[in-house]
């Protein structure tokens, strides 16, 4: 904040701002001349599909904050940088404007920022823990949804077809070993069943011998 009030030109390495509800830490944010310059820096030699939306959610996030950014670029790794020696890198990064696409996602961002703050401000999503808590990246909050869970929990058997979600429903199978002996199931899902009402330490792993 000291740093924003001053006059001049600056460059702050990851400044942080919060308003509005949203939260952001910038890696690279310039003023030059009373203009605002984000860069976002990734250990790429190419952009990716989502890192337009990664920067239009930062630029909105200070445009809340009172900070109208006039550029916005991605620092990527120029792959055809090659090192002459002398410390010198400065050949090493290259930029990538993607202001025009800033802009254009600007509307789209703002309106997943409603969206989101009604999300939050409602009840937790009733939903067990799966596959999906992986995609597309791990998900931070894992451990608070495994309070309270079953030791060996019915996700682990990988099973999603219609017959096993309704009958997981209709009899509150939680555990691996709630589920009958007589209910159908994969050869895997079925060893694993068996181990966990055995007492076995943990589900059966390809490559060992069936007991």
């Amino acid at each position: 904040r000291i740093a924003l009030a001053t006059a001049g030109d600056i460059t702050l390495f990851e400044p942080a701002f919060s308003a509005d509800g949203m939260a952001v830490r910038c890696d690279i944010l310039e003023r030059r001349d009373g203009r605002y310059t984000l860069t976002e820096v990734k250990a790429s030699t190419s952009s990716k599909t989502d890192h337009p939306v990664d920067l239009a959610y930062q630029v909105a996030a200070l445009s809340a904050a009172g900070i109208l950014v006039d550029h916005a670029y991605l620092q990527l790794i120029d792959r055809d940088f090659v090192y002459q020696g002398d410390g010198d890198y400065r050949r090493l990064f290259r930029l990538e404007d993607f202001s025009d696409q800033v802009r254009e996602l600007g509307p789209s961002i703002s309106a997943l920022h409603v969206k989101y703050q009604e999300l939050l401000a409602g009840l937790e999503p009733a939903r067990e823990r799966g596959s999906h808590c992986g995609k597309p990246w791990p998900c931070g909050f894992q451990a608070r949804c495994a309070i309270g869970e079953a030791e060996f929990p019915i996700s682990l058997l990988g099973l999603s077809n219609k017959a096993f979600v309704e009958a997981a429903r209709a009899e509150n199978w939680r555990d691996v070993g709630d589920i009958p002996e007589d209910f159908g199931m994969t050869p895997q899902a079925r060893r694993i069943r068996e181990e966990r009402k055995q007492g076995a330490a943990g589900p059966h792993t390809e490559g060992q011998s069936d007991s």
